[in-house]
């Protein structure tokens, strides 16, 4: 027996609609749609240091 996935895939469009409605953030790939994980203050500001230690070498 195959499994068969119970979320249809939507259009684009139908996501853009419906993404504004909604209170967190999703992520659209190919026609179906995850949930984006919530970032932290901490990630932001390992990411932001991150980033100022490598840009004077590139």
């Amino acid at each position: 027996m195959i499994a068969v996935p119970n979320n249809p895939r939507i259009s684009p469009e139908e996501y853009f609609e419906w993404e504004a409605r909604q209170e967190i953030r999703y992520e659209y790939i190919n026609g179906d749609v995850f949930e984006m994980a919530g970032g932290t203050v901490d990630h932001s500001t390992i990411a932001a240091n991150l980033i100022a230690l490598l840009r004077p070498h590139v």
